[in-house]
């Protein structure tokens, strides 16, 4: 999630509260980025 805004990140998620979005954005490896950019 490096360098992504945190709205467009709450939106794709599907979360209603950015609060939630920040609660779980620490949770994102940075393995997984291959496959979330090709989505």
């Amino acid at each position: 999630m490096a360098g992504k805004r945190l709205r467009t990140v709450q939106v794709l998620g599907g979360h209603a509260s950015i609060k939630t979005t920040g609660k779980y954005s620490h949770l994102a490896p940075d393995y997984l980025k291959p496959a979330v950019v090709s989505l």
